[in-house]
Parts: structure tokens; sequence; C-alpha cells
């Protein structure tokens, strides 16, 4: 197991970021309740060229990191409106990254308490910087 308190309010914060080598860079940024960081993660990930594509790509990277740790009440903060907009659906679309996203909801419902709430790109700046040094 972990050492992280089982019940504190985490916030997961992840941006995907273009680079040109046909690689995105992925950056997770988890902080408590109090803004404290609990873990972080850079990740390179090589063959996704379609921006939405990425994008999905970062949330599931997100929640995949978020219940690695061990995390229970999860709130995941991103700066993309379409992808929140998505994972806050409870209607199915036929986009390219749906499958992506019904992935995503379904590590959610592991977590005892999960939300999807989109944060502008400012409040996103420290992930983005895990992002571009993946």
């Amino acid at each position: 197991m972990n050492s992280f308190p089982e019940k504190v309010p985490s916030e997961i914060l992840a941006p995907m970021l273009a680079r040109k080598e046909g690689s995105m860079g992925c950056g997770v940024i988890v902080r408590d309740s109090a803004g404290s960081i609990l873990a972080a993660l850079s990740k390179n990930i090589y063959g996704i060229m379609d921006p939405e594509y990425a994008k999905a790509i970062a949330a599931g990277e997100a929640a995949m990191f978020g219940y690695d740790c061990g995390f229970n009440f999860v709130q995941m903060k991103r700066d993309a409106i379409l992808i929140i907009n998505a994972l806050n659906s409870s209607k199915e679309n036929l986009t390219a990254i749906w499958g992506i996203i019904d992935g995503v909801k379904r590590i959610a419902h592991c977590f005892d308490s999960c939300t999807f709430q989109h944060i502008k790109r400012s409040g996103n700046e420290a992930a983005h910087g895990l992002a571009k040094f993946a």
C-alpha cells in the first residue's frame, strides 16, 4: 500500500502538450485539499498526433495515476473543456476518443468519489511544466 491518507480529497491536474518529434508530454500533479503536492508524474507518450485524442489520453493517465497512488476522493481538473464535458456526459458518442473517455469513466468508478471539473489554463501551470519536461 501507500503512505497517503485514504480519506484525503485529492485534486488531479493533467495537461498534455504536443511535441515536434511525434510524441506528447503528459504532466500530472496531485494535490490535497490544502494545495500541498502529494504526487507528480511526467511522462512522454509516442505516436499520438491528434490533439483531442492526446487530451483524452492525458485524462486516462491522470485517472490511472490517481488509482495507482491509492487515492479515493478525487477531483480531476483539466483545462480541456471538450474532454471535461465528455467525462461529465451520460450520453455515448461515436467520436474517436469515446473509447478512452469510457475507460476513464470506468476508472472513476473505482474511486469512492470522482468529479471532473474545467479550470483555466492559468490554474494548471505546474502540470503544464511537467508536461514540457517529459
